[in-house]
């Protein structure tokens, strides 16, 4: 294990039990039997191992979701798998870190999910990325409430009420051919 990671899962360790405003870096070189100046040779402050660990984080499955209800799905049970690091994260000073983190993946989707969608390549790239854009903003902040609500709704539900407002019609937009 590298020592990114160690201190990356020292850190979700820590913020199982406080906030991130309460962790310290004496807090994680203790955990992690790593020494100060390493940490400090690795990282500048605790903001920046939290940007380290949103830049190489995975949402399994989301590179393969097919639909928006999937890729939906697969996000949210990230954020119910890393609740704590979720949870804490945006209700800190590192907030912009995890709606970047999100919408980057929400952004991807959107953009493969136009490129399989537009089979008759009508779509100019510019417009499907002011799309892929909206779609992924208008997801995020919905995702986002329901963290900030504590992820009490079940996935499933949570899931169809955002797909009131955004699965279907990204679906029904390629189909009128928007320009």
């Amino acid at each position: 294990m590298t020592t990114e990671l160690k201190l990356a899962e020292t850190l979700k360790q820590l913020m199982a039990t406080r906030s991130l405003d309460q962790i310290t870096v004496k807090n994680l070189i203790e955990l992690s039997a790593i020494t100060r100046p390493t940490f400090y040779y690795h990282f500048h402050d605790i903001y920046d191992l939290l940007a380290w660990i949103f830049l190489n984080e995975t949402i399994d499955g989301l590179d393969k979701a097919k639909s928006w209800a999937d890729a939906c799905g697969k996000i949210g049970r990230y954020c119910l798998n890393n609740r704590h690091l979720v949870r804490q994260t945006l209700q800190s000073a590192g907030k912009d870190l995890l709606l970047e983190f999100l919408n980057n993946n929400l952004y991807a989707f959107h953009m493969r999910r136009l490129a399989e969608l537009d089979v008759k390549a009508s779509i100019p790239e510019e417009t499907k990325k002011q799309i892929a854009l909206f779609y992924s903003a208008a997801t995020n902040a919905l995702i986002t409430d329901w963290i900030d609500a504590g992820m009490k709704a079940p996935l499933a539900e949570s899931t169809a009420t955002i797909g009131k407002y955004v699965g279907s019609s990204l679906e029904d937009l390629v189909k009128g051919e928007v320009s």
